[in-house]
């Protein structure tokens, strides 16, 4: 999706044919929220943080309890490369079912809130075909989000 929006200025020597996007993360600030308790959202959640805190310097201690970060740090280590890595994925993720959060609503604190909503696509340009794909059972980025975002392309 951004690379869409970014083309003409990133890479103006390259004509963009077009965009295919498989369950767009589209609004981050309400992902985090309707997610935030469910393991795929508790997993999704953390590799934010942790990849966040290194790139753009924003703090996990604002928003995660110190006893989360040891599992955290080791999500951040696994790799999903089959089927079996996922089960392997909700055994480390089992601690932040104890400890993980300081505040209900992380998306509300800055610097996360903003980041969240920079870090959230918005329409193509009318001009860029697109294909958005959505699988009708996804439990992470449910069918129904991503409307808006189709509307308004």
């Amino acid at each position: 999706m951004f690379t869409g929006i970014i083309a003409k200025t990133y890479a103006p020597e390259l004509e963009l044919l077009g965009v295919a996007a498989a369950a767009p993360a589209t609004d981050l600030v309400k992902l985090m929220n309707e997610d935030i308790a469910s393991v795929g959202g508790k997993n999704i959640t953390a590799m934010t943080w942790w990849s966040w805190q290194r790139v753009f310097d924003a703090k996990m201690a604002k928003v995660i309890d110190s006893r989360a970060i040891p599992a955290i740090n080791q999500l951040a280590e696994e790799c999903i490369e089959g089927p079996f890595d996922f089960r392997r994925r909700q055994l480390t993720e089992q601690p932040l079912e104890q400890h993980f959060l300081t505040t209900k609503h992380p998306s509300d604190v800055e610097s996360w809130h903003t980041l969240l909503a920079e870090n959230s696509p918005a329409a193509l340009p009318p001009e860029i075909p697109a294909f958005l794909a959505q699988g009708n059972d996804d439990v992470i980025i449910h069918p129904r989000r991503d409307l808006g975002l189709r509307r308004a392309m």
